[in-house]
């Protein structure tokens, strides 16, 4: 017999047929495989990929029977396991109460929202709304808070330069409600015993005791060691999260996402949000380019001889802004490094750099405040907008910078799909790098020396996930057959 005690902030776990000392069948599923990057000891210029088993489970000793804690948000999982290994269980509740919520305080929403955050509140447990970038995550969590008024609450967000912005227009949304913010260049020094925001980072400065409701934005950010700490201590709380991504981490640490909020409670796909007139549709255009083959042993010089130095590629990148996109449209083309971002320039005719590191908090804020209203047209920037920002005139962003998987794929593209009038469509140029060897490109014949395959993997692998969220994919074998309306 499983008994299963389900506590707002871990699950305690007993499994009366396994006596103390030996692993209870149910612990042995609940763990994931880490991944991470170090660097060789005997060739520092290369990197190795490591692989760490981390148990999800930790037991409690001096128990009868082997008993062990594990993640809240990992409720569904045990139940499956316990089904799968025919287990008798018992589910006993005792999370800390929460208050109805008032859904007939919302408001303010548009094309489908009111019924997703109903949906979403409906199941009474911490989990997450996922829906695509620019389809009103926002205004969910705004009527999240009106629901439940007078309730303690923090909000978490990556980064912190637009804390200050989500601060200012929390207020202006909810006047009624004493809002504090909790991170660098707030004037405020202590937590609100109403609504308080901070960064992810920011969040072990809070104190958890008596925060009931903790909202995170961009929830696959937490999964980061420094940060899942700060997310597990708020014992006590419900936890929403609210993102376009989920899943797709490099370390493969989905699973703590998982844990630590719970799991997906409503989603709305791409399509459904494009159909609902939420959002506009994205079109990406994947240029094919081929290159020879070469003697590579290292991630990072693939990387800087294909992408970040490759003096053709920013030709290409010229060519398309001064021949295909109209100077009125607002494009921003996504570098990686500082160094990249300056060659870019050399080719981009009125770019402006957006480099965090040497920009100060002024000058941020300026050109921040200049590309949300459209007077900067041409900007190439590395991560700095990558997420969390809006500009409502953005029509094309062109990917300069490679990547791989599920966040790189969806949350750049996010930013393209804001509806404007007269606007059909953003669009995302993305290329798409492949050996000219048949024998490599039909056969994949990679060997130790071919580690320029990296670059191949990311390249489909984006243009996977980009089918995947539902945008109109359109692979060309030149800049002539794309069209921009």
């Amino acid at each position: 017999m499983i008994k299963i005690i389900w506590y707002s902030g871990e699950l305690v776990i007993s499994d009366s047929d396994s006596p103390p000392g030996t692993e209870s069948p149910i612990e042995s599923k609940l763990f994931y495989t880490h991944k991470n990057l170090v660097q060789n000891a005997e060739k520092p210029w290369l990197k190795d990929v490591t692989k760490e088993k981390v148990k999800l489970t930790r037991e409690i000793p001096g128990q009868a029977v082997r008993t062990f804690v594990c993640y809240q948000g990992l409720l569904d999982r045990v139940v499956e396991i316990c089904e799968k290994k025919r287990k008798q269980y018992e589910i006993v509740d005792a999370r800390d109460p929460m208050p109805r919520p008032q859904m007939s305080k919302m408001r303010g929403f548009r094309a489908g929202q009111f019924s997703a955050v109903v949906k979403f509140l409906h199941p009474n447990r911490s989990g997450i709304l996922k829906a695509p970038t620019r389809w009103g995550k926002g205004t969910a969590i705004a009527n999240v808070m009106r629901a439940y008024p007078g309730i303690p609450t923090v909000l978490a967000a990556p980064g912190v330069d637009l804390l200050g912005q989500l601060v200012s227009e929390l207020k202006a949304a909810l006047p009624d409600r004493a809002i504090k913010g909790l991170f660098t260049g707030s004037k405020d020094r202590y937590q609100s015993e109403d609504i308080t925001v901070c960064s992810l980072d920011s969040l072990e400065k809070v104190n958890p005791d008596g925060i009931r409701l903790l909202l995170i934005d961009e929830p696959h950010a937490i999964a980061a060691p420094s940060r899942i700490l700060n997310v597990s201590k708020f014992k006590h709380a419900r936890i929403y999260g609210f993102g376009a991504t989920v899943e797709g981490r490099f370390d493969n640490a989905d699973i703590i996402v998982e844990g630590l909020i719970g799991p997906v409670l409503y989603e709305k796909t791409f399509r459904e949000a494009v159909a609902d007139g939420a959002i506009c549709p994205i079109v990406v255009y994947m240029l094919k380019l081929e290159f020879p083959p070469f003697d590579c042993q290292s991630r990072d010089y693939a990387y800087r001889y294909l992408v970040f130095g490759n003096k053709d590629l920013y030709g290409i990148v010229q060519n398309i802004i001064e021949t295909k996109i109209s100077p009125d449209w607002q494009t921003l083309i996504f570098a990686d490094q500082k160094k990249q971002v300056d060659l870019i320039n050399k080719f981009v005719e009125g770019g402006l750099g957006a480099v965090a590191s040497r920009m100060t908090n002024k000058e941020r804020k300026a050109m921040f405040a200049a590309m949300k209203t459209g007077e900067v047209k041409r900007c190439v920037a590395t991560s700095i907008y990558a997420q969390g920002v809006t500009f409502p005139d953005l029509r094309v962003i062109i990917n300069a910078s490679g990547g791989g998987g599920s966040i790189t794929g969806t949350q750049k593209p996010g930013r393209l799909a804001q509806v404007r009038p007269g606007k059909k469509a953003g669009y995302l140029v993305d290329f798409l790098l492949s050996p000219k060897d048949w024998e490599y490109r039909e056969n994949r014949n990679y060997g130790p020396l071919d580690k320029w395959s990296a670059v191949v993997f990311d390249c489909n692998n984006r243009m996977k996930v980009y089918r995947e969220n539902g945008y109109d994919v359109r692979v060309v074998n030149s800049i002539e057959e794309m069209t921009f309306e």
